[in-house]
């Protein structure tokens, strides 16, 4: 048995699956003998949780507004759960992919082996890693403790109960202070949603609106550093407008229970610390002695990838997402750390696979993305796609059916659309 095994299922990892199985069926209906390839060949996915996490919708989960006739936060908590973990077992349902639902504890590159902590090890022919990846904190004191990370749907709990328990017990008058450090997609598209939640729990609270502080922090010298000037003004204009302080050229030194702490000697308060302030590799990558071996890795501790996508000297490895460094050759930059390019070098590693295994040449990789759409807080975006700038409603829009085409590349039309109007209709209730 001849296993093509992919670790992780997110964005990366569970396309690369998806594209694999279909192309293997195509691949096995051209063969001699079809039954004996079936045999031959299979996709296994490996991955901790029984869910996909659909990330793209963290922010609203941290920010979904729990409207009166909700009042049990744990029901409601499952209530949004179920437009963010997508079931692995019901994407899979009508594929030919194994699923195994296990930790993994390390790989054996010269043995061909995974090995998982329920204490099996799966056999690989091509391995793919799509681990995605975790927050990095750069050695900030306090930060891990203090701040609150966006990677999991626990993390978006985390982050709507220390809201509502901070305006819960918040006196008249008193200020609220709501920090959040990093200033790219991520924390743009955060900060913005709580920025439209927050007028909602005042409201409801009948707290004066005046007395809500939020704070943008950045150490670069703008927000959105990679995005188009254009697009950049539009969505500073917007966090403005929601009442959302910036600060660029703002290096954090400190983070305490209840301030953070500046390089230059300053200081804010905060009820409330959120983090987006980058990336590193997984834990796995990092062995008690150092470092995983076999691949190499980067200073950030992601695997280091030629312009096939292979794990530089391991001809059967492959590593697509966040967990990879892929320096296009055209920018002399690594590839966004994006759902868009995650998915898009699933689609060549699977192509790549496919051609290592009859012995054809690999493909050459390039990223390229049509642009980016930022979400900015209730039915508003800010896009810029194929050259052109558009943002507000229309935005909006764009974002929302970008959702919906993701979907149906999982699911049937039916369930897909199901999924999506529900998903709509509960997170536009901040808006």
């Amino acid at each position: 048995m001849k296993n093509i095994v992919v670790l992780g299922a997110g964005f990366g990892g569970l396309k690369a699956a998806l594209k694999l199985e279909k192309k293997l069926k195509t691949f096995l209906s051209l063969s001699d003998s079809a039954s004996e390839g079936k045999e031959d060949w299979s996709v296994i996915l490996i991955d901790k949780n029984s869910y996909h996490t659909y990330t793209a919708a963290l922010y609203e989960a941290a920010s979904a507004y729990r409207w009166r006739g909700m009042a049990d936060t744990k029901k409601f908590e499952e209530t949004l759960a179920e437009y963010v973990c997508l079931p692995i077992k019901q994407i899979l349902s009508k594929k030919s992919i194994t699923f195994v639902r296990d930790s993994v504890s390390g790989v054996d590159f010269w043995n061909n082996e995974v090995k998982l902590e329920s204490g099996d090890s799966v056999q690989y022919e091509y391995l793919v890693f799509a681990f995605g990846s975790e927050a990095v904190y750069f050695g900030i004191k306090g930060a891990e403790k203090c701040c609150y990370a966006l990677k999991t749907l626990e993390d978006a709990f985390g982050i709507r109960r220390r809201i509502e328990e901070v305006f819960s017990n918040a006196v008249k008058g008193n200020p609220i202070k709501i920090v959040i450090v990093g200033g790219g997609a991520t924390g743009v598209e955060t900060i913005a949603e709580i920025a439209t939640y927050t007028r909602r729990l005042a409201r409801d609270r009948k707290l004066n609106y005046t007395d809500v502080h939020i704070s943008l922090l950045e150490a670069r010298d703008s927000i959105l550093s990679s995005s188009p000037k254009k697009q950049r003004e539009i969505v500073v204009r917007r966090l403005e407008k929601l009442g959302v302080e910036i600060s660029t050229n703002t290096r954090v030194k400190e983070v305490a229970p209840s301030c953070v702490l500046f390089e230059g000697g300053e200081k804010c308060d905060a009820d409330i610390v959120l983090w987006s302030g980058g990336i590193k590799g997984p834990a796995l990558f990092f062995a008690k002695d150092g470092e995983m071996k076999g691949p190499e890795f980067n200073d950030e501790g992601f695997i280091v990838v030629d312009k096939f996508l292979q794990a530089k000297g391991l001809r059967k490895v492959f590593a697509i997402g966040d967990n990879a460094e892929f320096i296009d050759e055209s920018t002399g930059i690594r590839a966004p750390a994006t759902a868009f390019i995650a998915e898009q070098q699933a689609d060549a590693v699977s192509e790549n696979i496919m051609r290592a295994s009859t012995s054809q040449p690999l493909v050459k990789y390039s990223a390229r993305t049509p642009g980016y759409v930022i979400s900015c807080g209730g039915k508003y975006a800010v896009a810029h796609l194929f050259g052109l700038t558009f943002s507000g409603f229309f935005g909006w829009s764009v974002k929302k059916l970008i959702d919906l085409k993701y979907f149906l590349s999982l699911f049937s039309f039916g369930e897909a659309l199901t999924l999506w109007l529900r998903e709509l209709r509960l997170f536009t209730r901040n808006d």
